[in-house]
């Protein structure tokens, strides 16, 4: 833990992954609220969403202007994925406000890809800090 709060971008990672594995929670829990319009869920999921892209770009920022973290080369791929996991639910979630019902589909696609990368991301920060 000592190590994860050392680094100068790693709470903000700790913090980035936090935050996408709740847009899969609350947008879950949006979606089972009975009589609800496809533009009003696909608002929801958009608003959390958004909120769990800023955690994203603020965590990239803090990793390139880390000096204590990976090189530039390892650095890129790593931002490239943060930011890219959250695009199914976007994407979906934009799809639903035109009442577009294949939204459903890149969302769950968008919780798949979150939820991938937020297990890769607890090993970095459990396991391979330590090393």
């Amino acid at each position: 833990m000592k190590q994860i709060i050392a680094g100068s971008a790693l709470p903000a990672r700790a913090g980035s992954t936090i935050a996408a594995i709740a847009v899969i929670l609350v947008s879950a829990l949006a979606m089972i609220m009975p009589g609800q319009s496809l533009d009003k869920l696909g608002w929801v999921v958009l608003a959390f969403g958004v909120v769990a892209l800023g955690f994203q770009v603020d965590a990239a920022i803090r990793m390139l202007r880390s000096h204590d973290g990976p090189s530039l080369s390892r650095t890129i791929p790593t931002i490239v994925l943060h930011v890219g996991q959250l695009s199914g639910v976007i994407v979906g979630s934009i799809l639903l406000i035109f009442a577009n019902p294949e939204g459903l589909f890149h969302i769950a696609w968008g919780f798949i890809a979150i939820f991938i990368v937020s297990i890769v991301n607890a090993w970095v920060l459990m396991v391979e800090i330590l090393r």
